[in-house]
């Protein structure tokens, strides 16, 4: 299974990491950057990028996020903080692909199917959050900070 995890782990973070690296370095045409015809984009998806795009911090945000998972993943660093920050941007991207665009969305359903196996993989570290414990970490010591 662990060869399994590693290269799940490569083809999760690769894609977003270099998609996520496009829009400042722009070495791929963006979507954003064609007309609207030429996107392959419905009018109402489209619409939406733009305006994700001409916020100035919600599209790059998002794809701090793609470059930071990546690059996480990609290392092996901190995979559960990866997944755990990049849950949210998958999320959206699978909604996004279902309900305005099925016809372009080519990446978010094998990148949600492979979030979810990484997910599975690393259960033991998401476990903690599952747990209904009414203590805080400071009980247990036997001197609580000022």
């Amino acid at each position: 299974m662990s060869k399994a995890v590693v290269f799940c782990r490569i083809l999760m973070g690769l894609p977003i990491a270099v998609f996520g690296s496009n829009w400042f370095l722009k070495f791929m045409p963006r979507v954003v950057d064609q007309r609207r015809d030429k996107s392959g984009f419905t009018n109402e998806a489209y619409d939406l990028l733009v305006a994700f795009a001409d916020s100035g911090f919600i599209m790059e945000s998002i794809v701090l996020v793609h470059i930071a998972a990546g690059v996480l993943l990609i290392s092996n660093r901190f995979v559960p903080l990866a997944l755990a920050i990049h849950l949210p941007v998958t999320l959206m991207m699978v909604l996004f692909h279902a309900r305005l665009d099925s016809a372009t969305g080519m990446i978010a359903f094998p990148l949600a199917g492979l979030h979810l196996f990484l997910i599975y993989a690393y259960q033991d570290s998401f476990r903690p959050l599952f747990e209904a414990s009414t203590k805080n970490r400071w009980e247990s010591r036997s001197e609580a900070p000022a």
